[in-house]
């Protein structure tokens, strides 16, 4: 066993630079804090946790998923929170097509 009095190696320290991503994504979250997602090919879903079918890019009138270019129009966009539509339906917070108003907030997690 070793003491901390035999122990004379020095710790130095060093700056490491991590360059800004090239790429910026978004997570879409309903109100009861689940994540809107595509559903594997079959269309959206809410899932409780956050792998590539939940992840999102901005495009110029809404958001576009990353694996499979589903394309999502958000509408009254105010203070990070939006209403989505896909097709011209309402996206209730289940993700699935409604007829009321469901509201999504939208997260960057990479800046």
């Amino acid at each position: 066993m070793t003491s901390l009095k035999e122990n004379t190696e020095l710790s130095e320290e060093r700056v490491v630079r991590i360059e800004q991503p090239a790429d910026h994504f978004v997570l879409i979250r309903a109100a009861d804090g689940s994540y809107l997602g595509a559903a594997g090919g079959e269309g959206l879903a809410t899932f409780d946790y956050v792998d590539d079918q939940a992840i999102w890019e901005r495009t110029a009138d809404g958001f576009g998923h990353v694996v499979t270019g589903l394309r999502l129009k958000s509408d009254e966009v105010q203070a990070n929170q939006c209403m989505l539509r896909s097709g011209g339906l309402i996206i209730g917070s289940d993700g699935q097509e409604s007829q009321f108003r469901y509201w999504f907030a939208n997260y960057n997690f990479a800046n």
